[in-house]
């Protein structure tokens, strides 16, 4: 009977708060802040809700062990239940509205009504200078009044974004201009002198040094340079030269601002772009080595090519070398004279024409390819002179051992002998 009759109690409460309720006021409050609505009673509570445009949001009865919250409102609202205050955080524009609350204290009913608007508070207010010599300024929130502040201004008069305009007579005149909202405000001081600055500021780029310094570059007149990112007072990090990074925090990105009296500019910059460039030139260095070895590759194998060919030409149809005149080195077949003339045959080795020898062949123009005059000095050495060699030796004199390979002696004996059997048999 008792639980029953607290909440025909509550019911008949809200009901005449909802018909005799006393007038609210409204409390504004910036978005994501806070708020205290005040009961305002005094004496010993024995009943008390609280209510957001007609739902529950808490309550509370002496009865009771815990506090009741109720929907949205739950985890970050606080009811005190000695003073009937109720304070709620976080706030976002959705818990504008009317809060009603009912308390009951020794019987009697009490009604207090509070209107809240959560708005958006004021941005950082920046003035800009129009083509026209004119002054503007911007902020962003919400229910924004402009106000103007200066020489010859009276602010009454000088309302709204937009400002005075001025001349180069007054470029040393200072203006502020002043953003309100119920919640916050804002205010920006400009010199008149940056409306006939010559040069706004270009885009700023930021480049690493090669000690992994950041650097940041920006044309224009004026201009100040500033920094921030992981680990920077921005008070301290001031000037084109930015902070000295390394590869253990190249996942963070650093910004840099560039002002003067007429615009700004601003760039991020990753640190891992400091150390892209150095795998970059790794990669050139290997491939510029890997060019140098394959050139050196093509002139050594071209090389080895022109010597063996240079070879095959020299040695073709000669057939002393030095392990064959080793073997033979017995029957000298050229006598001692001072000069002899040999000329070899492609491709057969033996010698077609020799002076000191009777029945030589003798062979056509066309198959002659090479001549070789000896002038022989002893029985055993002479000194060739190569005429029409096609090797770097053509211009050359060398000394060699005289001595026939047994392939051209052979020959030479047999041609002998042939001529003797047929003298022979002339005389028989």
């Amino acid at each position: 009977m008792t639980e029953r009759f607290a909440k025909m109690r509550t019911i008949f409460c809200i009901i005449f708060t909802l018909l005799y309720g006393a007038s609210s006021k409204t409390i504004n409050v910036a978005t994501n802040g806070k708020v205290t609505l005040q009961s305002h009673v005094e004496g010993e509570i024995e009943n008390i809700v609280w209510m957001h445009d007609g739902d529950k949001m808490v309550d509370w009865d002496n009865k009771a062990v815990n506090i009741r919250e109720y929907f949205k409102f739950k985890g970050r609202i606080k009811l005190d239940v000695k003073t009937g205050d109720v304070t709620f955080i976080r706030l976002t524009k959705d818990d504008s509205g009317l809060y009603e609350a009912v308390v009951i204290i020794q019987g009697r009913i009490i009604s207090i009504k509070h209107r809240v608007k959560v708005t958006d508070p004021v941005t950082e207010a920046k003035v800009t200078c129009l083509s026209n010599a004119t002054l503007h300024c911007e902020a962003e929130g919400d229910s924004l009044d402009y106000s103007w502040f200066g020489p010859g201004l009276q602010t009454a008069e000088m309302r709204g974004q937009t400002g005075p305009q001025i001349s180069k007579e007054n470029q040393d005149s200072v203006y502020t201009c002043v953003v309100n909202n119920p919640v916050s405000h804002s205010s920006v001081t400009y010199h008149a002198s940056g409306c006939f600055a010559s040069d706004p500021v270009t885009e700023a780029k930021v480049i690493c040094l090669s000690n992994a310094t950041l650097h940041c570059e920006a044309e224009g007149d004026s201009l100040d340079y500033s920094w921030s990112g992981p680990g920077l007072q921005t008070a301290e990090m001031r000037g084109q030269t930015g902070p000295q990074i390394s590869k253990e925090n190249q996942d963070s990105v650093y910004t840099c601002v560039v002002n003067n009296t007429v615009s700004h500019s601003s760039v991020t910059y990753h640190v891992r772009d400091c150390f892209a460039s150095d795998a970059g030139d790794h990669q050139l260095i290997l491939r510029v080595v890997s060019a140098v070895i394959g050139v050196i590759g093509v002139i050594c194998i071209g090389a080895a090519g022109l010597v063996y060919y240079c070879y095959k030409i020299n040695s073709r149809g000669q057939k002393h070398t030095g392990n064959e005149n080793k073997r033979e080195t017995t029957e000298k077949i050229i006598p001692n004279q001072k000069e002899e003339t040999v000329v070899l045959l492609p491709g057969r080795h033996q010698a077609s024409f020799w002076n000191s020898v009777d029945g030589e062949p003798t062979g056509g123009d066309q198959d002659k390819i090479n001549r070789i005059t000896v002038s022989q000095a002893t029985p055993t050495e002479a000194t060739y002179t190569c005429d029409g060699f096609s090797v770097p030796e053509a211009a050359t004199t060398l000394r060699s051992n005289i001595h026939m390979s047994r392939y051209n002696k052979a020959f030479l004996l047999r041609q002998k002998r042939n001529k003797e059997d047929q003298e022979k048999a002339t005389s028989t």
